[in-house]
């Protein structure tokens, strides 16, 4: 029947995706001097994919790059719209083009590759320098970083500008961040803040996540793991969001 066919081609769209997404989803655990950590758990055992993505590269010249961007929706499609922007990031970065233009080429890719023209994403990247004591901040529509403290605080969101995909004028500039010796930074897709507490009540909102970054910064061992469990136990179950 139509819709047995519809179901296996979809099926087929899902385990090239989750092949896709497997693929993409290795980096190191050092780069550049930096450790680094990083965890995708999907919204539910049903959405299996969305359109989350990241990557961390160090340029020869010794800054190191490290982007989160979130398409918009969940599926097949949109995985696999993640995973091609991420190799457009990936390619950017490594070509040598200075960080506003691999926004730039980036967003060609998306408006060119999107299945409709409502689709967009959202980015966070930051360019760390060579001696690892400051960063350049660029947002684009996506929650801020965090600097995990403590006391954990929001990176500065003053120069946040629109997402992705999204036919508006305007560029994305930089926020210059001083990091000092020691630091963590967090980055994170809105999966997390969009969480609801309290029963449902109210969202858990970029308040309650530096909470937990704190409490979990506190408690030591490995922060991404707990953060995320953190957030998912306040939610009580799964999140609605990758």
């Amino acid at each position: 029947s139509l819709a047995e066919e519809n179901e296996r081609l979809y099926s087929e769209q899902l385990h090239i995706a989750e092949d896709l997404q497997e693929a993409i989803r290795h980096v190191p655990s050092e780069v550049g001097r930096l450790r680094l950590a990083h965890l995708y758990r999907s919204a539910t055992e049903t959405a299996r994919v969305g359109g989350d993505f990241y990557d961390v590269v160090e340029r020869d010249d010794g800054s190191l790059l490290a982007v989160v961007g979130d398409v918009a929706g969940h599926g097949p499609d949109e995985a696999a719209l993640g995973a091609t922007l991420r190799t457009a990031w990936r390619a950017g970065v490594l070509a040598g083009l200075p960080a506003g233009r691999v926004l730039d080429v980036v967003e060609r890719v998306l408006v060119t590759e999107r299945e409709r023209p409502e689709v967009f994403a959202t980015l966070v990247m930051v360019d760390v320098a060579p001696d690892r004591r400051a960063l350049d901040l660029y947002l684009c529509g996506h929650p801020a970083p965090l600097l995990a403290g403590p006391p954990a605080r929001s990176l500065p969101t003053w120069a946040r500008g629109r997402a992705l995909g999204i036919p508006v004028p305007g560029a994305w500039e930089p926020a210059r961040v001083e990091l000092g010796d020691a630091w963590q930074v967090v980055l994170y897709t809105d999966g997390l803040v969009e969480a609801t507490v309290d029963g449902g009540r109210a969202r858990l909102g970029e308040d309650g996540l530096r909470g937990i970054v704190e409490e979990a910064v506190a408690a030591g061992g490995e922060l991404v793991e707990r953060v995320l469990d953190a957030v998912t136990a306040r939610h009580g179950g799964d999140l609605v969001d990758d």
